[in-house]
């Protein structure tokens, strides 16, 4: 079997690799070209890349975190899941890691090296606080505006971070900490909607947030005090 530790095995550190990485293969980098054309990826591929995710976002992760849901069927389909990503995921990384045109952010959003053994030099964290608004809309379906300070106008994300990471535990009793929360969404945009299922209704969803770098994860900044509203 090829070598995967380019893709984390820990499943919370796979989904979160599986959605940053697809957003960062499809955002662009300093010009108009988006970064899976750079790195020599077919449309095709970066079609099938984010169809795969979509599926672990929209179905089989939220089955999985689901007290409700999460039978021997769902795990055995994630476990499945993700070994086809393995397959499918690790050829396309050695294309694009022996690519020409690949630089240092690619190495970092992309877990990949280039033929060099360069450091990588650190930049500071993202200094800007996390500030979460919640709204419940029915269905399981929960609106989600982050800003950074509580009288912003409108949902912002900071010039020097590129999308909003949450952490969500659904119950009746709130999380200790962030690391009590199985749930991971990670959006590059500041304002949008998640669905935790309509199973879930009438529970509560607890949440913190901070920003991320795609292209340099140990750039994130610290999270949020929780946040919490019932899921209609």
């Amino acid at each position: 079997m090829a070598d995967n530790s380019r893709i984390p095995r820990n499943i919370s550190e796979f989904y979160a690799y599986v959605l940053t990485s697809t957003y960062y293969l499809l955002a662009t980098g300093g010009g108009a070209i988006q970064n899976y054309i750079r790195l020599g990826m077919s449309a095709a591929d970066v079609t099938e890349w984010n169809n795969r995710m979509l599926l672990l976002r929209d179905d089989i992760y939220l089955k999985y975190i689901s007290g409700n849901t999460r039978t021997t069927t769902v795990i055995h389909q994630l476990q499945n899941f993700m070994e086809d990503f393995f397959d499918f995921a690790q050829p396309l990384l050695n294309s694009m890691a022996a690519n020409t045109n690949a630089i240092e952010a690619d190495e970092t959003a992309l877990n990949f090296k280039i033929g060099r053994e360069e450091p990588v030099h650190p930049t500071s964290p993202i200094e800007e606080s996390c500030f979460v608004t919640l709204t419940s809309k029915g269905q399981g379906m929960i609106k989600v505006r982050c800003k950074t300070t509580t009288d912003a106008s409108r949902a912002s994300i900071p010039d020097d971070a590129s999308a909003v990471e949450l952490r969500f535990k659904i119950g009746d009793s709130a999380p200790a900490n962030v690391d009590q929360c199985p749930g991971i969404e990670l959006n590059p945009k500041a304002s949008f909607t998640i669905n935790v299922g309509a199973e879930n209704s009438t529970k509560k969803i607890f949440v913190y947030a901070r920003w991320i770098d795609f292209s340099n994860k140990s750039r994130a900044g610290a999270f949020s005090e929780l946040s919490s509203i019932v899921i209609g």
